[in-house]
Order: structure tokens, then sequence, then C-alpha cells
């Protein structure tokens, strides 16, 4: 793949796949079952930091079903989330299984 400041803003990409990363990952999981789905952001140098999903190898191995609707492809960053939300009010953070 091209570094990013090779790539085009412009590119064509597949805006019709937004929305649409969880599932995508999910049916490509159980189709390769040594893959799991990963939820967190896609870093994207254009559109910056995007909630996502994708599917991961215990090794690291990526494989992200729907990289194409973003212009950079894929090929900026991803970011596992860890579990943890901030309060908008205060800013705490905390774990979100404990936030309401």
């Amino acid at each position: 793949m091209s570094e990013i400041s090779d790539l085009n803003p412009n590119i064509e990409h597949d805006y019709s796949l937004r929305g649409r990363c969880r599932a995508a990952t999910e049916a490509f999981c159980r189709e390769h079952p040594t893959y799991q789905s990963v939820r967190g952001w896609y870093i994207c140098p254009f559109w910056g930091k995007q909630q996502h999903w994708w599917a991961e190898t215990p090794d690291g191995h990526r494989h992200d079903p729907t990289a194409a609707q973003f212009p950079s492809l894929g090929a900026g960053e991803y970011v596992r989330f860890d579990g943890t939300v901030e309060c908008s009010n205060c800013g705490l953070r905390l774990q979100e299984t404990e936030a309401s």
C-alpha cells in the first residue's frame, strides 16, 4: 500500500460501507475462526478519529473488511477500545460497564 502522504483525499472510496463495519467483521470472523472482532477507532488521516470494528488474529494480523469506506483505505492507525469511557460532566474515566 502507498504511504499515507501519497494518498489522494479525493480517492474513490466506498461510502456505502459506512455503518456496516461490525456486521461485516463478525461475518468475516465466522468464516475465519482464527480472527476475532475488535472494537475501537480508526484514525483516518483525512477524516480523523472514527469509531470502527475490524478483525485480528491473536498474533496481531489485521483484516479490515470495510477499510474501503475511508479515503485512506485502511492506511491509517487502528486503536483498540480499552473498555473505559470518560464522563462528559467531570472527565472521570471509568469502565464502560459501570457508566450510566
